[in-house]
């Protein structure tokens, strides 16, 4: 297991309805699945040509009224998935986007259980691009310094209830199951540097840890990637328009937002984040678009060949300049933050 920094097993539920506590890493028990497949002697078939995958997870809204809308995210999202499914290196029936009412809890549990491992590879490489809301909640296994695990806001995630969102612990185990594939996060939250290892971030505490995770529903079995996931507007649809059709909703990235997977410790795997650990990440007053989101989009169709490391050089003082110019009122600034995990570069835009 050289290249783990540590695994986490979920509590799940057995037979007789009892939940099994976690086993944390600290325990030094884990379990992982792995896949052996065994060929007789000189019949080894030949290795298939590695496949790039996209993944867009975007939430502008949400169930529970009392978290605010993200108009901007619903732009982020849908115009990097256009990007990526118009992009020669990625077939577009590699490209699943989930947007809003798709980005539930169990959804995300089966893109990481069910649908990456069947339609990935080891090999493969899989970019997956997030944008919505984050959040905290008190720490009860004692692998935190300050005493929180962050969380990831879904579509049916309660305000008050973490054990409805994703925390960091569940997300890192879930990711596991991306072992062996080149995994690319681009996360563009308030406090998204919480997103990387030894990285914190500031937000609500709810004062609950998470219980254990329910036992996993298997047998779930897509037709294709796309079937799974949200239509992607057509190129002809108006897409730059405001989702929020609702005043009640306060449109802002506030600093009581945070999203970390800082769990995310396997090899090969690099994450960009859109902010350090107690900054916000800020939209543009302009366009709507979240500033990361926009120099991003702005570079990859500018010009091909651009690693991830590239990028993230590039767009770092366009984001740190674009906020302290136009956001004079946010003391803390911005500044794009990277987790290099990577052996070989990767092409975002080949």
């Amino acid at each position: 297991m050289d290249g783990y920094r540590g695994m986490v097993v979920e509590g799940t539920s057995g037979a007789d309805g009892i939940t099994v506590p976690s086993i944390s890493q600290r325990e030094g028990m884990a379990e992982y699945t792995i896949e052996i497949n065994t060929y007789p002697k000189g019949q080894v078939p030949q290795t298939q040509k590695a496949r790039r995958f996209f993944v867009g997870i975007g939430l502008s809204k949400y169930n529970d009224r009392r978290i605010h809308s993200l108009p901007a995210c619903e732009k982020d999202v849908i115009e990097m998935t256009r990007f990526f499914r118009n992009s020669p290196a990625v077939n577009s029936d590699d490209v699943l986007l989930l947007l809003n009412e798709k980005a539930t809890k169990e959804n995300i549990r089966k893109l990481f259980f069910d649908v990456l491992p069947k339609f990935t590879k080891p090999g493969d490489e899989v970019i997956i691009f997030w944008t919505g809301h984050g959040a905290r909640c008190a720490d009860t296994d004692g692998d935190e310094k300050d005493g929180f695990d962050e969380t990831l806001i879904l579509y049916d995630s309660v305000a008050t209830d973490p054990k409805t969102q994703v925390t960091d612990d569940e997300f890192g185990r879930w990711a596991q199951n991306l072992s062996c594939r080149k995994v690319l996060f681009i996360l563009d939250t308030c406090h998204s540097g919480g997103m990387a290892e030894n990285a914190k971030g500031i937000g609500d505490a709810f004062g609950n840890a998470p219980a254990g995770n329910s036992s996993l529903k298997n047998g779930f079995q897509p037709d294709s990637l796309s079937s799974f996931g949200s239509p992607l507007p057509s190129d002809s649809d108006d897409s730059n328009k405001s989702v929020d059709s609702d005043p009640s909703y306060n449109f802002d990235f506030g600093l009581d937002e945070c999203c970390s997977v800082k769990d995310l410790g396997q090899a090969n795997l690099s994450v960009i984040t859109s902010s350090a650990k107690t900054e916000p990440s800020l939209v543009m007053r302009e366009k709507e678009f979240s500033v990361m989101t926009w120099f991003i989009l702005e570079e990859l169709r500018g010009q091909s060949g651009i690693t991830h490391k590239q990028l993230f050089e590039r767009i770092k003082p366009k984001v740190s300049k674009y906020v302290e110019e136009n956001y004079s009122d946010c003391s803390l600034g911005q500044s794009v933050s990277f987790q290099e995990g990577f052996a070989q570069p990767m092409i975002v835009n080949p």
